[in-house]
């Protein structure tokens, strides 16, 4: 007669960290937070993280803190300067540019859907994002430094206005200027490239 065998045993899962859940709940909420804005509930909350809703509790002191830390995580400037800063400089300016401006206009849209429902969440960027931009800007607009009519900083802030207020809805009348419209202004200006005569070539 055969022995009978042990039955395996089965391996738990490793439990979260606090800091791990609340990176997985923070991650998981955002889109509710857009939808429900300041009317969203803990539950509602819970089902997105797909948690029971005592779990966020043993994560977060309450529900505010859980939307405060949410709005600091999906604001946070670090993501966008690290993406900046892994521009290629041997890029053609055109590409560049226009990069820098998908980028930007990326996390102001994501920004301002959040900033219009929690607005009383917003803190104001730190000189040193302001300091980090601008070096991203100077470190790949460097092969064409001499061939440029503003300093990176000035370009830099020039890319954020026309991003921010190509981002902004209710500024807009239905017509919206694409990532390559906004690059070709920030080149060539608004005006028609000039003709070249016979002597100039």
């Amino acid at each position: 007669m055969a022995t009978p065998t042990a039955p395996a045993k089965t391996s738990r899962a490793t439990p979260l960290s606090v800091n791990d859940r609340r990176a997985m709940i923070i991650a998981a909420v955002a889109p509710v937070l857009r939808k429900y804005g300041p009317a969203v509930t803990s539950r509602q909350l819970a089902e997105a993280a797909g948690i029971a809703e005592g779990t966020i509790y043993r994560a977060f002191a309450d529900k505010d803190d859980l939307i405060r830390a949410s709005i600091e995580t999906h604001t946070d400037p670090a993501p966008l300067l690290r993406a900046l800063d892994n521009i290629d400089p041997t890029l053609a300016l055109e590409e560049k540019v226009q990069e820098a401006i998908a980028l930007i206009r990326a996390r102001f849209r994501d920004v301002v859907s959040l900033m219009s429902l929690f607005g009383e969440y917003r803190k104001r960027p730190s000189s040193h994002h302001h300091a980090a931009m601008n070096r991203s800007f100077k470190i790949f607009l460097a092969p064409q430094l001499d061939s440029l009519a503003l300093t990176p900083e000035r370009i830099a802030h020039l890319v954020q206005l026309l991003a921010f207020s190509s981002s902004m809805p209710h500024f807009g009348d239905n017509t919206s200027f694409t990532d390559e419209e906004l690059t070709a202004i920030i080149l060539h200006g608004i005006c028609t490239p000039i003709p070249t005569t016979a002597t100039e070539k």
